[in-house]
C-alpha cells in the first residue's frame, strides 16, 4: 500500500512540475507585488527639511543650500526613490555600488531605481528646490509614480497647448485616445510657462498628462503666462509678448523648432479666435500657422534646420476650424482605461489641475454639478469639432480620425512579397505625381495624395497598448489560459484519485 501511495505521490508531483513547465513555456504571466511606500519608516537626515519633503504635498519646496547632502536609511530594501522638484537640477545619488549623476533630463518628477540598497545619499547643488521624496520598496510601481520618457525623438502627434489645463479642456479626448488607447508617440508642448509664482501648476500639468496616458515628458516654452482678463485681440497678445522680451519672430522660431525637432505626422493646435478670446491662444495659433509654412525651408531659422533638419508636417488640425471639418467621437468606451471613454479620462486629467477647479472651465467641461456624461453635451467650444487646416496627404474622406491616410510610426503594415504570375505582355505603370504643395485654401472636392496609406477610419485605429508598463495580456493569452486550465484539471484529478484510493483502503 505504501508503495502505491508513494507512486501516486510521485505522479502528482510530476503533474505539478509538468504543469508549471507548461505554464512557463506558454508564457503565463507572474505578477509581482506592488511596491510599498516606505517613506514613513525611512529616516531622512538631517531632518531640517523633513516637514516639507515628507508631507505628501507637491505645493511647497525646501530651498536647499549648496552642498546639501541627505541620507536616506530604510529598514527594508529600497527599490527606488521618487523625487519632485520645483526647479530641475542635476544631482548625485550615492549607493553602496557607487555614485551616479541624476537629474540630467530636466524632469521635475523623477523616479530613480536603486535596486535594494538600504542606505542612500543624495547630494544637491545650490538652487535645488525639493518638494517631496517618496521611498518605495521593490515591486510593481503604483500608477501615481511617474516614469517619464525623454522627449528626444520624433513623435506621431504633436499637441501644442497654450497654458496648463488647455491640453485637457479644449483638446479634451485627444490625449487619452491617441496616447493612451492607441499607444502612439504623443508629444505635448506648452507655448507658455508657469515657472514664476505659479510653480504648483507645473505639477498639475505633469499629473494630468500622466493620468491620461502621456509618458513622453512635455516641453515648456519660455513665454510667461499673462492676460489682463479683458482685451481679446491678437495684437494685444503680440504686444504683451514683446513687453516680456518675445518678438513675433522669436515665437515663430520656437514653433518652427518644435516641428523640426519632433517631425510629427499630425499637429493639433487651438482655435484661431482663442476659444473664449484669450490673446495668448491667438498668438499660439497664429505663430503655428506661420511655422507650418516655413518648417520645410532650410533658409528660415537655419539654426534649427541645421540641428534637426527640415520637416513638412503631413497633417495639421485646428480646434473649431470651419474648413474640412470633422467630428471626433470621444464617447466610445476604450480598453486601455477599463471601459472609460476618452472624455471621462480627460475629466480625471483636468481634476489634477487643483488650482483651476473654481473657474468657469470646470463647469464648461463637467456641466453644472458634474451633470455632463459625454463630450457631445459640451456646447460652446466643443472639443469634438476640428478642421483640417493643412495637408500634404489628401483630405479626409471618412473623418473621425486625425491619422486618416497615415500610419503612426511603429504601426505601419508589414510588407509581404506579392504573389507574381508569369506575364504574357509587358505592363506599363502609370506615373503619379505626388502632392508637393500643402493645401491651405478650401477645395471643392476631397483629394487623396498618391502613394499614401489606405484610409484608416476610427473603427480600425491600430494599437491598444500604452507606453507604460503593460497592463493587458499579449495576443497568445488564450493559449496560456488553456494551458493553465488543463494543468489545474490534471492536478485535481490526480489528488482526487489519491483521496479516493486512500478512503477505499480504509
Amino acid at each position: 500500500m505504501k508503495k502505491k501511495l508513494w507512486a501516486l505521490a510521485v505522479t502528482a508531483a510530476f503533474v505539478l512540475i509538468a504543469g508549471c513547465l507548461l505554464a512557463g513555456a506558454s508564457g503565463m504571466r507572474i505578477y509581482a507585488a506592488e511596491a510599498k511606500d516606505l517613506t514613513a519608516s525611512a529616516t531622512i537626515a538631517p531632518s531640517d527639511w523633513n516637514w516639507v519633503i515628507r508631507n505628501g504635498q507637491e505645493n511647497g519646496a525646501a530651498n536647499l543650500p549648496a552642498g546639501t547632502v541627505l541620507t536616506v536609511s530604510s529598514p527594508e530594501p529600497v527599490g527606488g526613490l521618487y523625487l519632485v522638484f520645483d526647479t530641475a537640477v542635476s544631482w548625485t545619488l550615492g549607493t553602496p555600488a557607487g555614485s551616479e549623476q541624476r537629474g540630467q533630463d530636466g524632469f521635475l518628477h523623477e523616479y530613480v531605481p536603486v535596486n535594494g540598497a538600504k542606505e542612500l545619499t543624495l547630494s544637491f547643488p545650490e538652487g535645488a528646490e525639493l518638494c517631496e521624496i517618496t521611498v518605495l520598496s521593490e515591486g510593481t510601481l503604483p500608477d501615481r509614480i511617474q516614469v517619464w520618457k525623454k522627449n528626444d525623438s520624433v513623435c506621431d502627434l504633436l499637441l501644442i497647448s497654450t497654458h496648463a489645463d488647455d491640453e485637457q479642456l479644449f483638446f479634451a479626448g485627444v490625449l487619452p485616445w491617441y496616447a493612451g488607447e492607441c499607444g502612439y508617440e504623443v508629444q505635448v508642448a506648452y507655448f507658455t510657462n508657469h515657472r514664476g509664482w505659479e510653480k504648483y501648476r507645473q505639477h498639475e500639468q505633469l499629473n494630468g498628462l500622466w493620468t491620461v496616458g502621456v509618458t513622453r515628458y512635455p516641453v515648456f516654452g519660455d513665454l510667461p503666462d499673462y492676460w489682463d482678463g479683458t482685451t481679446k485681440t491678437l495684437q494685444f497678445g503680440y504686444d504683451t509678448s514683446a513687453w516680456n522680451g518675445f518678438s513675433k519672430e522669436k515665437l515663430v522660431g520656437f514653433q518652427t523648432g518644435l516641428l523640426r525637432r519632433f517631425q510629427p505626422l499630425v499637429v493639433v493646435g487651438q482655435d484661431v479666435n482663442g476659444e473664449y478670446g484669450h490673446p495668448q491662444h491667438q498668438v499660439n495659433v497664429d505663430t503655428l500657422r506661420q511655422a507650418l509654412e516655413i518648417s520645410a525651408d532650410a533658409s528660415k531659422y537655419p539654426e534649427s534646420a541645421e540641428k534637426y533638419g527640415t520637416w513638412d508636417v503631413p497633417k495639421a488640425y485646428l480646434h473649431l476650424w470651419s474648413e474640412h471639418q470633422i467630428t471626433m467621437d470621444w464617447d466610445r468606451p476604450i480598453a486601455k482605461f477599463g471601459g472609460k471613454t476618452a472624455y471621462e479620462m480627460t475629466k480625471l486629467g483636468y481634476a489634477c489641475h487643483l488650482s483651476q477647479q473654481y473657474t468657469w472651465f470646470t463647469r464648461w467641461l463637467n456641466g453644472d454639478d458634474g451633470s455632463f456624461t459625454s463630450a457631445k453635451q459640451i456646447g460652446d467650444y466643443s472639443p469634438c469639432l476640428w478642421g483640417l487646416y493643412r495637408t500634404t496627404v489628401g483630405y479626409d474622406e471618412v473623418g473621425g480620425d486625425f491619422f486618416e491616410h497615415l500610419y503612426a510610426r511603429g504601426f505601419e503594415p508589414v510588407e509581404t512579397e506579392p504573389e507574381t504570375e508569369p506575364a504574357t505582355e509587358p505592363e506599363t505603370v502609370p506615373e503619379t505625381v505626388p502632392v508637393t504643395e500643402p493645401a491651405t485654401e478650401p477645395v471643392t472636392a476631397p483629394e487623396t495624395a498618391p502613394g499614401t496609406a489606405p484610409v484608416s477610419g476610427e473603427e480600425t485605429l491600430p494599437g491598444t497598448e500604452s507606453t507604460k508598463e503593460p497592463e493587458t495580456e499579449p495576443q497568445n493569452a488564450g493559449s496560456r489560459g488553456t494551458a493553465l486550465i488543463l494543468f489545474l484539471l490534471s492536478a485535481i484529478l490526480v489528488f482526487g484519485g489519491i483521496l479516493l484510493y486512500v478512503n477505499r483502503r480504509r
